[in-house]
């Protein structure tokens, strides 16, 4: 990534293009990188597809918080916004809305970013679990401030996850 003074990486394809295989995220970090900032992989006439997986994903620490690249799906891009780590919505705070995500679809593969897949290997699973329960209440809106909501117990947490699963669970057997 460059920042977006410099200019990122892009490429635009005339016509359609279909994604598909590994994203590998290779990173330059800059000083000027903010939490929010979006960067345009690819842009097309349609997109259609998804990476099967995307290496890369953690970004370390930005602006004091944990970072990740949020790889998203547009119907004529593919974008990668600067998020907090396990904030599946992108509202830069990592929530029971989080939770909810990865609870509906705990359990299946072929997963992005916005389903919860927050290491990038394509499965909504207990490491994606982990990743949300290590930043659940991490707030870092506005852009900038330095702000972490009250965290639940362990416990609490625990509990929130469990039922959050036992709610994906039952979804799925009604759905079958």
């Amino acid at each position: 990534l460059h920042s977006a003074a410099v200019g990122a990486d892009s490429v635009s394809v005339t016509g359609n293009a279909a994604v598909d295989g590994e994203l590998d995220l290779n990173t330059v970090f800059t000083t000027d990188l903010t939490l929010g900032d979006q960067f345009t992989l690819l842009t097309a006439s349609a997109v259609s597809g998804t990476f099967d997986t995307v290496d890369g994903v953690n970004l370390g620490t930005i602006g004091g918080f944990n970072a990740a690249a949020a790889v998203t799906y547009t119907a004529d891009s593919v974008d990668l916004p600067l998020a907090v780590a396990a904030d599946a919505n992108l509202d830069l705070a990592v929530d029971t809305s989080d939770l909810a995500i990865l609870a509906g679809a705990f359990g299946s593969t072929g997963q992005t970013w916005a389903s919860a897949d927050f290491n990038g290997d394509g499965a909504v699973d207990t490491a994606d679990l982990a990743i949300l329960a290590g930043n659940f209440g991490v707030n870092a809106s506005p852009v900038g401030a330095r702000t972490t909501a009250a965290v639940p117990e362990p416990g609490t947490l625990a509990l929130l996850a469990i039922g959050g699963l036992a709610v994906a669970t039952r979804r799925r057997k009604h759905a079958a």
